[in-house]
């Protein structure tokens, strides 16, 4: 793992850059699983222009509403696995992402509100 090496009085002087922050991706793993299990808008809803069919085969109509809950989705054992109430930064990291699947409701134009 790449530090800033072992003088500890430097890391308070120098502040981190723009390269060293991007290159924190346990941070960023762990800021992503904590938004996945405590996600700071825990409701959300769409609003459909155009006639549509979700994933799993349901119509919305033009003009109607679809609201979901982010807090449960991120709680489902189906997406997640059986341990998905457990805090596992290691779960998301910058190169694998988050747990692909296809059999799911994707709602944000597939990207996960948990991933930063």
């Amino acid at each position: 793992m790449e530090t800033r090496g072992n003088d500890i009085s430097k890391w308070v002087k120098d502040p981190l850059v723009f390269e060293e922050v991007d290159r924190l991706t346990y941070l960023k793993a762990a800021l992503s699983e904590t938004l996945r299990l405590y996600p700071s808008v825990p409701q959300d809803f769409k609003h459909t222009v155009n006639d549509d069919i979700l994933p799993d085969g349901t119509f919305v109509p033009a003009g109607s509403s679809v609201t979901y809950s982010i807090y449960a989705i991120g709680r489902m054992k189906f997406i997640w696995g059986e341990d998905c109430l457990e805090f596992k930064p290691e779960r998301v990291t910058v190169t694998r992402g988050f747990k692909e699947s296809t059999d799911h409701l994707v709602i944000s134009n597939g990207k996960c509100d948990g991933v930063l």
